[in-house]
């Protein structure tokens, strides 16, 4: 029963819907907490605030690139 109902989510549109939809979510929330905690060390810590900034860059163009990699296959 329970793999029934997996298949029947994973192929329904309702479910590819509710994954994208989450994902998309979670991942725009992730990047809004990101932002938040580097302009809270802006004000007392730059060196660190910068470095995070350069992290979050780099693994948003990383994934960007893996992305279109994947895709232009």
């Amino acid at each position: 029963m329970t793999t029934i109902a997996n298949n029947t989510i994973r192929d329904s549109p309702f479910g590819m819907v509710a994954r994208v939809f989450l994902g998309a979510f979670l991942s725009i929330t992730d990047e809004a907490t990101d932002l938040v905690v580097i302009s809270n060390y802006y004000k007392d810590l730059v060196a660190q605030a910068n470095a995070l900034l350069i992290m979050v860059s780099l693994s948003m163009f990383c994934q960007f690139f893996v992305a279109m990699g994947t895709y232009a296959r």
